[in-house]
């Protein structure tokens, strides 16, 4: 008989057996830090309420009478089974209401591995680095970001349907990173955030220290081949500057001319300033420990655009030609003008009309 009632409880699904019994609570839901306050607030519009109240396990609130809201005012919440109810007793119905919880608590600590043990970083390898959360909860709610400098390079998020789940737990996180040159000298770094669906509940987020990588690897060109134009009198310089860790060496491959005609200048330079300038193909190396990269350079003779010089030396023509068969037309032999039957002649006085 008694498992038969308990069964009956169990399967209750919620709500009193009379429809006009209503619980109405505010907050409808909380995120509530461990160990921190919770407040919350069971109100009803039934007729006939013959008595309220909160069954907690802190700080519950017994059966009130004449009451149609009830607070439920808890100090510090220090429970992790902490799911309160309100009641309300309408005649001889009861109506009650869970109230859900989520209770969090942040990481005591949040750190990465010690890269010191890894550096330098080789280019092409991959390296296995872990973050180490440690005493958070719920584990369900965790996510992990993994920064390098301010770039997020991995987000990783847990769901877990196990309910020891919610209670603080330590927890890793893993990133494979694969060595490249852009990690070289920055900064990487990662954080723990509990995320329950309002930006406004999420507390703020727990990161570790950043550790700054060191990574070796070949030379590398921002373009590997450029095309120079020379014009003449003009003089050109070829710039083979790699980067790369180790720094490299370099090495230049040119016209033979252009090799008899600079024996004395440095072919292990970047950039390259030759004084016999001449079109053809040059060649430069960047070499280092991690390997060797060419960068080519065309350098091609171009003309110069005489386009605007015959459009000025074709007005001027054009200009003086007019200028000629005007004075053909308008100056007389004995050196005056006429545009008309009246003449103009330089140094004679001219009359209005008859004397």
């Amino acid at each position: 008989m008694w498992l038969f009632i308990v069964c009956v409880f169990m399967a209750w699904p919620g709500k009193g057996v009379s429809s006009s019994c209503s619980v109405e609570l505010n907050p409808p839901k909380a995120v509530v830090r461990f160990g921190g306050p919770f407040f919350a607030n069971c109100s009803s519009t039934s007729d006939h309420i013959t008595g309220m109240g909160w069954e907690s396990s802190n700080e519950g609130v017994p059966n009130t009478a004449g009451v149609s809201s009830l607070v439920l005012n808890v100090t510090s919440v220090t429970d992790w089974q902490f799911n309160p109810q309100c009641f309300v007793n309408v005649d001889t119905d009861q109506c009650f209401k869970y109230l859900p919880v989520t209770l969090y608590k942040m990481p005591d600590a949040v750190s990465i591995s010690d890269l010191s043990k890894l550096v330098p970083l080789i280019e092409g390898r991959k390296y296995l680095i872990e973050c180490d959360i440690s005493n958070v909860a719920p584990i369900k709610s965790l996510s992990v970001t993994w920064f390098k400098g301010k770039d997020i390079i991995d987000t990783q998020t847990y769901k877990s349907g196990d309910p020891s789940a919610s209670t603080p737990m330590n927890k890793t996180s893993v990133f494979e990173l694969k060595a490249s040159s852009d990690y070289d000298g920055t900064q990487i770094w990662c954080e723990a955030e509990l995320n329950f669906g309002s930006a406004a509940s999420n507390p703020p987020p727990a990161r570790s220290k950043a550790q700054e990588l060191t990574v070796r690897y070949r030379p590398v060109f921002i373009r590997q081949h450029e095309t120079v134009e020379l014009t003449a009198g003009s003089r050109f310089t070829l710039n083979c500057t790699a980067k790369a860790n180790p720094k490299p060496t370099y090495r230049w491959y040119v016209p033979d001319s252009v090799q008899k005609a600079n024996e004395d200048q440095s072919m292990n330079q970047p950039v390259l300033s030759p004084s016999l300038q001449v079109p053809g193909s040059y060649n430069c190396t960047a070499t280092n420990k991690l390997g060797t990269t060419t960068k080519s350079f065309t350098v091609i003779e171009v003309k110069r655009d005489r386009t605007i010089f015959a459009a000025l030396l074709g007005v001027f023509l054009v200009v003086a030609a007019v200028l000629f068969i005007a004075g053909f037309f308008l100056v007389k032999p004995d050196g005056s003008f006429s545009c008309s039957k009246g003449s103009y002649q330089r140094g004679v006085a001219t009359s209005s009309g008859p004397v």
